[in-house]
């Protein structure tokens, strides 16, 4: 994901710690996605928002096995 976009989420939800080490959490890689994910994850962290305790933190995000299908 582009550093701004990333960027947005790491403004807006306190969750996500990109400062800690690789041995702490893997959001010093950041955003392993395309942009395209911007506005599912935005929406899912909205809602984890109003239900997680104030210790929740993500680790990884990370598109796995994402691929583009094209069609003859």
């Amino acid at each position: 994901m582009n550093p701004e976009l990333e960027q947005k989420f790491f403004d807006r939800f306190k969750f996500f710690h990109p400062e800690k080490s690789p041995k702490e959490t893997l959001m010093c890689f950041g955003f392993e996605c395309s942009d395209g994910w911007f506005q599912l994850i935005w929406d899912l962290c909205e809602d984890l928002e109003k239900i997680v305790p104030e210790d929740f933190e993500v680790i990884q995000v990370k598109e796995k096995f994402g691929m583009q299908f094209l069609y003859p």
